[in-house]
């Protein structure tokens, strides 16, 4: 029995620069910004470009926080999360996206 082994490189146009085309990944990390960090009450996720499909808050420890403790309103320009039911600390944002997995340090004060 034999097996093929192939492997698919999907390339992006990302345009030209200095008269050459330029072909790659673009880096979703670049388009994701969270703001303000620290944040008190609402922190805000700006990503164009990117479409986020689920968003996970987890502690310090590693513990998920229920996400009846906090709530995501969502529009063209990103997300506004609201927070006032968790605690100050370090926490760890997850978000998924059809791009990737995305785990952004957040600070709550």
């Amino acid at each position: 029995m034999k097996f093929r082994i192939g492997l698919i490189i999907m390339l992006t146009f990302l345009g030209y620069s200095n008269g050459q085309a330029q072909f790659g990944y673009p880096d979703p990390k670049q388009e994701l910004n969270l703001f303000p960090n620290p944040a008190h009450k609402e922190f805000n996720v700006s990503c164009p470009g990117l479409h986020i499909h689920g968003l996970r808050i987890f502690n310090i420890q590693g513990a998920l926080m229920e996400s009846s403790r906090y709530t995501v309103n969502t529009d063209d320009s990103g997300m506004r999360v609201e927070v006032e039911a968790l605690d100050a600390g370090v926490y760890y944002l997850h978000l998924s996206t059809v791009q990737g997995d995305f785990v952004e340090k957040l600070i709550l004060y």
